[in-house]
């Protein structure tokens, strides 16, 4: 019984973006549906039994009902359960939206109370509203890649699909919002959630200086636009450790740990400003002090001072660490056929209302009598 306990969410996504939405729903508690359309496939990607194991992540907890939204019978069949749901998931662009009679206004008249949640590359105005896009599209238009990379080197992208996964977190916090007004007012509405706008939303630094002094940023890898030493640094036994000072404070306590406190005393690093003004020589400073530590100790001793930093560990290491451990962050998930597999458990730890993900993933149009018996 999660917080969104007796909502019913339906769901026409087909990307991570708003599936990623109704998913995070969906572990708070929403009942979620989802309608495949039999001409499409969700994921591409490595499968089992001829499903992608991202499918099997995204689409838990859902259940699942096939209906062709190009026929018109079955379209009457999708906008009874339209009729009564609290919200609607999309993330298609405008003009698929329309063709397939899923606009705001269609879902509006079956239910004017509906919370309709459109997660688009573009949003639904402005001159690329119908530009085809992707992930890797999107965080070049959007600079993301204009600030992601080596030092001086070409513009890279992120290694994660950033762009869909940060817009459906918006999507997600937009819907929940929208089902609050209802729950208090009754009214329902639309809610236009654009990837490009999402991604200039968490440039946020990269932006604001940018608006505050008119300096382009560019790729420093690593690095830190302001904070000084801050970057990845090579141990005594070739290991990396990042070190990211972000106060004078913790530039003291770094010094005392490496035996170098004569270098907060030094003019040219007495604050985080002159830091900056003095970042080759500072870093250069703190590279060649490193080289005599071993990482574990190195690590142990900055963090019984408080100094942020941390070895850099694999996807391996990081799901079998004791961390991910004592979080429980992982979860065993089950789909027919394939059985059961591990993924990672809902974020969420709420004392009152604690967070219980249905693992169980289904095949597609699993549903599909029952919900339509339930719905009619």
């Amino acid at each position: 019984m999660g917080i969104f306990s007796g909502v019913t969410i339906l769901d026409c996504a087909r990307s991570v973006s708003g599936n990623l939405c109704t998913m995070i729903l969906s572990d708070l508690g929403a009942a979620v549906i989802h309608i495949d359309q039999p001409y499409e496939t969700l994921f591409p990607g490595p499968t089992t039994h001829r499903v992608s194991f991202q499918e099997l992540y995204l689409m838990r907890g859902k259940k699942r009902v096939m209906l062709d939204l190009r026929e018109s019978a079955q379209q009457e069949a999708f906008l009874k359960l339209a009729a009564k749901a609290d919200a609607f998931v999309s993330d298609r662009s405008p003009a698929e939206a329309a063709a397939l009679n899923l606009s705001y206004a269609a879902l509006a008249q079956a239910n004017p109370q509906i919370c309709y949640a459109a997660v688009s590359d573009f949003g639904q105005t402005g001159p690329n509203r119908e530009k085809a896009s992707s992930d890797l599209v999107m965080q070049a238009f959007t600079g993301l890649m204009s600030v992601t990379g080596e030092l001086g080197g070409p513009p890279m992208r992120a290694g994660l699909p950033i762009t869909e996964l940060y817009s459906g977190l918006f999507g997600a916090v937009g819907t929940a919002a929208m089902l609050l007004h209802k729950q208090s007012t009754g009214e329902g509405q639309f809610l236009d959630i654009a990837k490009a706008d999402c991604m200039l939303a968490i440039l946020e630094n990269a932006v604001v200086n940018y608006l505050a002094v008119g300096k382009v940023p560019k790729p420093i890898g690593n690095r830190h636009s302001i904070n000084v030493p801050f970057q990845e640094f090579r141990t005594k036994d070739g290991q990396d450790i990042l070190i990211t000072i972000n106060r004078d404070n913790t530039f003291a306590a770094l010094c005392r740990v490496l035996g170098c406190e004569e270098l907060t005393r030094d003019p040219r690093y007495a604050s985080s400003e002159l830091r900056r003004q003095h970042r080759d020589e500072c870093t250069q400073e703190v590279i060649d002090r490193v080289l005599h530590w071993d990482v574990e100790e190195l690590e142990r001793r900055l963090n019984e001072v408080g100094v942020p930093c941390a070895t850099i560990q694999s996807v391996e290491q990081i799901v079998h660490s004791e961390n991910t451990s004592a979080r429980e962050m992982l979860i065993q998930g089950f789909f027919p056929g394939v059985g059961t597999y591990t993924m990672p458990n809902s974020p969420f730890k709420f004392t009152l209302t604690p967070v219980e993900v249905n693992g169980a993933a289904y095949a597609r149009g699993a549903h599909t009598g029952e919900v339509l018996d339930e719905f009619s």
